[in-house]
């Protein structure tokens, strides 16, 4: 008996919700056309290689601070 009771007031509810207009969500304010500059070099062949390679250190590391927004840990 409990359970019907249960059922029968999700059931309203839903039709309750589905019948109600709906309202326009707020979004926040970001700005879509700023986009941010890529850094400089690219990474691609820095995913493959399997030696230590100075460019693509200074590469991932301006990515992780530019990520973490601030100094990256030494």
């Amino acid at each position: 008996m409990f359970a019907t009771a249960v059922a029968g007031f999700i059931m309203a509810v839903t039709l309750v919700m589905a019948m109600l207009p709906d309202q326009e969500r707020s979004q926040p304010d970001i700005d879509q056309t700023a986009t941010p500059a890529p850094p400089k070099g690219d990474t691609g062949h820095c995913r493959t290689t399997t030696v230590p390679d100075a460019e693509c250190g200074a590469t991932w590391e301006e990515r992780r601070q530019r990520f973490f927004g601030g100094e990256a840990a030494s």
